[in-house]
């Protein structure tokens, strides 16, 4: 009857089914957007069957793969959903129409699906098999692997998309790599997956020359600590003013008001593995510069951190 009523009204209305409404949407989109996942594929296949052009973009430049990718719903649904438009014609492989054209906001098909995070996977895949091209970079240089990492994406789908070749090094326009994004968002499984697969783990991010060590670091986040230290993160390398990792560290417990386990546990993995605990800050030919142990001291955390430091051998030099 739904089914019915739909067809008469169009055919009556004598409304082009691909011209925008207030929103800037087709008629496709607007059914993906508004209706739910009993009515809209009934209202999609009579749209089709009434010359909807499938492949039509939205006002905000958005491909209706686009809008699935970004739309609410189960993962069962979207992905049953993007499979039908597929089946239907829709175009994951055509420049400037396709999965692979970038939104309004920059972004493509397989961007939006990765921020679904943990159940990405199965609309990523979708998308890859129908051709979607696992290369294609948002607007600010950013690839999925980078929304993968950042909204907490299944390693699974991070491994099928380097093994299609997509280069895990690759950086965005501010020099952030998808192992800094994994490093922020303590996605241990994923830093080990990038590592794995042959990463630049002491590639400078920054323009300060900061590593994604020094975040691990920074945040106490101490499983990608140990992954990072496994696949060798320098711990001699020097960020900005010629700071080491420890002087990093050294700030974080600034922040803290007392110590903490996690800050405990990287202190003893620093020296372990062979942190200078004397070694200064900045590059000056004289030697002149701060120390880790001068920097310390002002706050109980400090305290404990300048204590922990002198036990192992660190010398004050002022």
């Amino acid at each position: 009857m739904q089914h019915s009523f739909s067809t008469t009204l169009i055919e009556h209305s004598g409304v082009s089914v691909n011209i925008w409404d207030e929103g800037g949407l087709t008629a496709l989109h607007a059914a993906i957007h508004c209706s739910g996942p009993t009515a809209c594929p009934h209202i999609i296949d009579v749209l089709l069957r009434h010359s909807a052009d499938i492949n039509a973009l939205s006002k905000a430049v958005q491909h209706i793969l686009h809008t699935v990718a970004q739309s609410g719903g189960t993962v069962e649904y979207l992905t049953r959903l993007a499979a039908e438009l597929l089946q239907h014609g829709a175009d994951a492989n055509v420049g400037g129409a396709g999965a692979n054209a970038l939104d309004g906001n920059g972004a493509s098909a397989l961007h939006l699906a990765a921020t679904h995070g943990v159940h990405a996977g199965a609309i990523i895949s979708g998308l890859l098999r129908h051709g979607a091209d696992p290369r294609t970079r948002c607007r600010d240089g950013r690839c999925v692997l980078h929304y993968l990492a950042k909204f907490t994406g299944p390693p699974d789908v991070a491994k099928q998309l380097r093994n299609l070749g997509l280069d895990p090094n690759a950086p965005d326009e501010h020099g952030q790599t998808p192992l800094l994004h994994a490093t922020v968002a303590g996605l241990v499984k994923m830093v080990r997956l990038l590592c794995e697969s042959g990463i630049g783990v002491n590639t400078p991010i920054f323009d300060d020359h900061k590593t994604a060590f020094f975040c691990a670091v920074r945040l106490r986040t101490v499983d990608a600590v140990q992954v990072l230290l496994q696949y060798g993160a320098d711990l001699h390398h020097r960020g900005h003013s010629g700071r080491t990792v420890l002087h990093y560290h050294e700030a974080a417990y600034k922040a803290m008001s007392n110590g903490s386990a996690d800050a405990a546990r990287i202190n003893k993995l620093l020296i372990a593995c062979g942190a200078n605990v004397n070694a200064k800050r900045g590059c000056c030919r004289q030697g002149h510069g701060m120390s880790v142990l001068d920097a310390g001291g002002i706050t109980r955390a400090q305290g404990e951190f300048a204590l922990f430091l002198m036990s192992n051998g660190a010398l004050s030099f002022r």
